[in-house]
Formats: structure tokens, C-alpha cells, sequence
């Protein structure tokens, strides 16, 4: 008996559970009917404004029907559904009559929305169930924010995109200001495409960075009337827009404009450019050609950097000017069409000036086998020209006589020879390293080595000079005497030993050397000496360099002075400590110390640099031991935002 029961109540306990499941999938149906976007609420609410808005259609049609408006110019005036009385010239018995609203006695949600321009309805709304039905019922509808004629940044710039993706924007828009659609977001409903009408005159920097949805851009101009100007990175981060074609009433634009349009293919360009800004296309690795305007006389730097499916460009006949890779990492470009062009020639894979002592790109044609030869008659060597086509390729390069500057960078990173001709005036090769004719100076270093010994007799080094090595420890001479900014710049290096001779050593010459350990100074220099990897003038009284990356940096009593970028980029420093003894800190001292979290700016400091604290986003306050005003300069400003600066007098 009591097992029936058990039993019965286990049966009856299951279909309570099936009963109120099914109740709640049926009040979820109930529910969807209702408050959907077909719902019995939804429907209800559409057609409420289905029927008003319809009335205030209606009434204004039989208006202008009746003639009752005549002669009123639509062209200057708006008139607002609320007004009481609107005074207007209608030349009824040749004076100013008094017309009353075109809509009497209707009170409505509309009242105020409704506004008449150039004689049609236009609804003043973000409601998207009453731009839905405005749609439906043909009426016009502004949501968007302008002012002056500039479309404003706003979400609500989203909401009249149509099932397709589409937005086409009003004439009413003279100028899309910045970041104008950098929000994207629109209840699931992608943009695709926008329109931007003719009376559009100006399209603002960043208007469309980082759009990672637009597809296409279509710019209209009508009788020759259109878009002007576009600023910098207006088009930047587009991901997905595939086509875009700029108008010829495009005079002016701005840089990096396409950068990273990754899927970019199909570009026309404004006939009446001048030139190819500044990374225009940086990164564009979709588009396979492009042509280049015969008007555009400049091409910029790094202006094509990275668009990797190049093959071939037409260089147009006005061009005079090619900046500095202009053409980086245009991996499968062997092709210009030099066509009438005077001021280029491409010859054995090389583009060149006339002149033939200028190179602007070096094609996989110009290398035999894992050999470079620089042409005869080349006069410099360019950062980067040779390194991102023969990286990995080219072993050995060959140097003519005429080379007389050269960019460190400009070499392959997998050069393991170079020839330089034995007539050249100013370089020779000794022990994989390029001196000066007297070695006196030491240009670069490829060797492979660990461990570098500089040979005695060398005084200077320039820039970048161990950029191309595996050092991890540098030795340098006596007669060594100085180290330019950027000189070692190389991330291997844990270990520097420095002569007694050296007098200069640059703020930035351990730039970059993020492993450094430890830095020496031989105890007879007579001009610097070096503590807890801080190198100072004999005295200490100034911060020469910093050479170590420490997470706590204390900085010696008696210091004056911190110079220009002395802690530029130290990104693994938390906390600095400076002495009273400080008065002055200079520009960007601190810039890029993204890890700082505190500091204390001592009383007797009476000048900060410019930019001091700029990309430092871990520090939330920097105390002052001053009355508040008291020290000169800008180092905050804009760049330091909404953190806290604490005036402790």
C-alpha cells in the first residue's frame, strides 16, 4: 500500500513539473506574441502612429490642395506643428497676413516632432517604431544629430540603415565629423553600405576609423558639387570595405586615409589629387593595382607600405617627388610603367631617379641568387629598402664606389658579407664591421658573434651600429670617446663594458636594450662614471643616461637636472625616486613608463618638461611638493586626462 502511494505521489509530482513547464513555454509564446516585432503590443503601438502621423499628412496635403499656403517659400522657412501663429508674406490684398497653423485643434506626441521643410512632413525622431511607420507611409525622417551641417558622432547615425545594410544620408548634411560612425552597433542590423550625398563638402578625420562592418562607400557629386576634403584616417581600420570611389571635386586629403583596410580591392581616386598622402594604403595587402592619377606629382612615404599582392604600378607622367618607402613590403611588385614619365626610370628590376644615383624600390629581380649589387652611381643607401624585399634571401651585398650615406637599416638582417669597392672615399669593411676610411668611426657590426670587442682606435659610434648582431655582451676600447643616441639599440644585449676615454654618451644610445644588465665604466674616466645603471657626469650632479631597465629607480643626491627622455620607454620601471636637490625635469622624461604608479615631484623643482607623463596610464597621480601654479611648463595637460595631481603647500 504504501509503495502505491509512493508511487502515486512520484507520478504526480512529474506531471505538476510537465504542467508548469509547459505553462511557462506557453506564457513565453504568449509573451513573444505580444511584445515581439510582430507582436499584439507592437502592432497596436504601429498603428496608434500609423493613424496620426497619416492625419497630419493628410491635413497638410489638402493645405497646400486649397491653396491655403500659397506662395509661402519652403525654401527659407520651417514650420513647426505647434505653432499658435506663423506671420508669412502671402500676398493676399498685397500685405503680411497672419496664418494659422496648418494643423488646428490636433493634440499629438507629434507636435513638436513634426516640422514642414520645403513643403513636405519631416519627423524629428529616434523612435524606431515611428521611423518605421514614417517609412511606410512616405513620410521623411531625420534621427540624426546636426549641427551647423555637420553630422555629429551618434549611434543614431545607425538608424535608418535598411534591410540590405544601407545608409544613405540627408541632404541636409554638409560635412561628417569625426568618428561619426565609429559605433557600429544597431540591434544586429549591419552597415554595409553608406551613400553620402553631394552636399557633402567635407568628410573630418577618423569620421570612419575602425568601422569594422562598412563594405562600401559610395561619395556622390553633382554638378560638380561634392565632397572636398577628407581628413586623416578617415577611411583607417575599415577592415571589410572592399570599394570605395573618391570624386573628382576631392581636392585635399588627409593621411594614413586607408590604412588597414585589409579588404580594400576597388579604389578610384579624384583625378584632382596632388598627391599620395603619408601611408595612404598602409597594410591595404587586398588590392592587387591601382591607378595612380596623372595630376599627382607626390607620392609620400610609406605610402603603399605592405599592399603585398602588387604587381605592377603606373607611374604617372607629373610625378616629381617618391618618398621614403613609399613601396615597403610590396613583396610581388617587379613592375613600373614608367610610360611618359621624365623624372624615373626602372632598370634591372630597380626603381630609380633619372640620375640613377637615387633607388625608391628594389624588386626580388634586382638579387642573383642570394647576392645584392648596388647599381654604380647610387649615392645612399635608404632605411629599410633592401630589408623587407631580401630579408632571408640575400647574404652578400656589394657596394659601389659612389655610396656615400647609408641608413644601417637598409641591410637585411641575414647579411653575412659585404663588398664595398676598394675606390669607394668613405667606408671600408674590416672583421664584418663598416668603418670609416681612417676607422675611427664604427658605422655597423654584422657579425653574429655573443661577444663583441670593438678594435682599438675607434672613437666614435653611430647610430644603430650593433642593430644586425646576436651581441649579448659589448666590449668597447679606450680609445673610444662617444656613443650616439640609438647606438647600441638592440634587445640581445645584457653587458656593456665602456673605456676610460669616453666623453658624450647620448640619453637614448641604450635605447631598446630591454635585457641590459649591467653597464661599466672604466674608474680613470675622468668625465662620467655609471651607478646602479644610471650614468651621470663625474660630479653627479645630472642623469646622462639611463642604461638598465629596474622596476625602482633611485636617483643620486646632488642631481640637478634629469635631460630630454632620460626615461623614455622604461616600460618595466614602477617607482622612481629624486632627491631635493632636483630644479629642472625635461621633455618626455618620462614618457612611455608603462608601469609607473608613483611619483613624487620634489619641492625645488621649478620646470617640467613638456609631455613628461604621456602614456604612463598606471599612474593615477603624481604629488607635488609645491603651492599649486607654481611650476612652469606643460607636462600634463591633455595628456594626462583625469588623473590627480596633488599640490601638497
Amino acid at each position: 500500500m504504501n509503495e502505491i502511494q509512493s508511487n502515486q505521489t512520484g507520478i504526480t509530482l512529474i506531471a505538476l513539473v510537465i504542467t508548469i513547464i509547459v505553462l511557462l513555454i506557453l506564457a513565453g509564446v504568449s509573451i513573444g506574441m505580444l511584445t515581439g516585432d510582430n507582436g499584439i503590443i507592437t502592432n497596436a503601438q504601429e498603428s496608434k502612429i500609423s493613424t496620426e502621423l497619416a492625419e497630419y499628412k493628410e491635413q497638410l496635403e489638402l493645405y497646400i490642395a486649397g491653396k491655403k499656403i500659397q506662395n509661402m517659400n519652403f525654401d527659407q522657412e520651417t514650420l513647426f506643428a505647434g505653432q499658435d501663429n506663423l506671420k508669412y508674406n502671402t500676398q493676399e490684398n498685397g500685405e503680411t497676413g497672419t496664418i494659422k497653423t496648418i494643423f488646428p485643434n490636433m493634440k499629438s506626441n507629434y507636435t513638436e516632432k513634426i516640422q514642414i521643410k520645403k513643403g513636405k512632413i519631416v519627423l524629428d525622431t529616434k523612435d524606431k517604431k515611428e521611423i518605421k511607420v514614417a517609412i511606410e507611409l512616405g513620410i521623411e525622417v531625420n534621427p540624426y544629430e546636426i549641427i551647423d551641417g555637420e553630422l555629429i558622432s551618434s549611434e543614431n547615425n545607425l538608424l535608418l540603415i535598411d534591410s540590405n545594410g544601407t545608409l544613405k544620408l540627408p541632404e541636409s548634411v554638409t560635412s561628417i565629423g569625426e568618428g561619426a560612425f565609429a559605433n557600429t552597433a544597431s540591434d544586429g542590423v549591419e552597415l554595409k553600405k553608406v551613400i553620402i550625398p553631394s552636399t557633402v563638402r567635407e568628410i573630418k578625420s577618423n569620421a570612419f576609423n575602425g568601422n569594422s562592418q562598412i563594405e562600401e562607400i559610395i561619395i556622390e557629386a553633382k554638378g560638380g558639387k561634392g565632397v572636398t576634403k577628407i581628413g586623416d584616417f578617415a577611411f583607417a581600420g575599415c577592415t571589410k570595405l572592399r570599394t570605395i570611389k573618391l570624386p573628382d571635386t576631392v581636392t585635399t586629403i588627409g593621411r594614413n586615409l586607408f590604412e588597414k583596410c585589409f579588404s580594400l580591392q576597388d579604389v578610384k581616386l579624384s583625378k584632382n589629387i596632388t598627391r599620395i598622402s603619408y601611408e595612404m594604403f598602409k597594410y591595404c595587402k587586398e588590392m592587387q593595382n591601382i591607378e595612380i592619377p596623372e595630376n599627382v606629382t607626390t607620392i609620400e612615404a610609406g605610402a603603399f607600405g605592405g599592399c603585398i599582392n602588387f604587381t605592377k604600378i603606373k607611374i604617372p607622367s607629373a610625378l616629381k617627388i617618391i618618398g621614403s618607402n613609399a613601396f615597403t613590403g610590396c613583396l610581388k611588385l617587379n613592375l613600373f610603367d614608367i610610360g611618359n614619365n621624365t623624372n624615373f626610370v626602372f632598370e634591372n628590376g630597380i626603381l630609380m631617379n633619372k640620375e640613377k644615383t637615387q633607388m625608391y624600390f628594389i624588386s626580388n629581380l634586382a638579387i642573383n641568387g642570394d647576392t645584392f649589387t648596388v647599381p654604380k652611381g647610387i649615392t645612399e643607401l635608404p632605411a629599410n629598402l633592401l630589408n623587407e624585399n631580401g630579408n632571408g634571401i640575400v647574404k652578400k651585398v656589394i657596394l659601389p664606389e659612389s655610396v656615400n650615406r647609408m641608413e644601417i637599416s637598409f641591410f637585411p638582417y641575414s647579411v653575412e658579407e659585404i663588398e664595398i669597392d676598394g675606390n669607394n672615399p668613405n667606408y671600408i669593411v674590416n672583421n664584418k664591421s663598416i668603418y670609416d676610411k681612417e676607422k675611427t668611426i664604427l658605422y655597423m657590426n654584422f657579425t653574429k658573434d655573443a661577444e663583441i670587442t670593438v678594435e682599438e682606435g675607434v672613437k666614435i659610434i653611430e647610430p644603430k651600429a650593433f642593430q644586425l648582431t646576436n651581441a649579448t655582451k659589448i666590449n668597447f676600447p679606450n680609445s673610444l670617446e662617444e656613443i650616439e643616441d640609438y647606438a647600441i639599440c638592440k634587445d640581445t644585449v645584457k653587458s656593456i663594458n665602456i673605456g676610460k676615454n669616453v666623453k658624450k654618451i647620448g640619453v637614448m644610445a641604450f635605447y631598446g636594450c630591454l635585457k641590459l644588465e649591467e653597464v661599466t665604466i672604466d674608474k680613470e674616466n675622468g668625465m662620467l662614471m655609471v651607478e646602479n645603471g644610471i650614468i651621470y657626469n663625474k660630479n653627479k650632479t645630472e642623469v646622462i643616461s639611463v642604461a638598465t631597465y629596474q622596476e625602482k629607480i633611485t636617483i643620486a643626491n646632488g642631481v640637478t637636472k634629469i635631460p630630454n627622455d632620460a626615461f623614455s620607454e622604461k616600460n618595466k620601471t614602477k617607482i622612481i625616486l629624486m632627491p631635493q636637490s632636483i630644479t629642472y625635469i625635461g621633455n618626455n622624461a618620462f614618457l612611455g613608463c608603462t608601469e609607473l604608479t608613483k611619483i613624487e615631484i620634489p619641492s625645488n623643482v621649478d620646470t617640467i618638461g613638456e609631455n613628461c607623463f604621456l602614456n604612463t596610464p598606471k599612474l593615477k597621480e603624481i604629488i607635488i611638493d609645491k603651492e599649486k601654479g607654481s611650476i612652469s611648463g606643460s607636462p600634463w595637460g591633455n595628456n594626462f586626462g583625469e588623473r590627480a595631481i596633488i599640490w601638497k603647500k
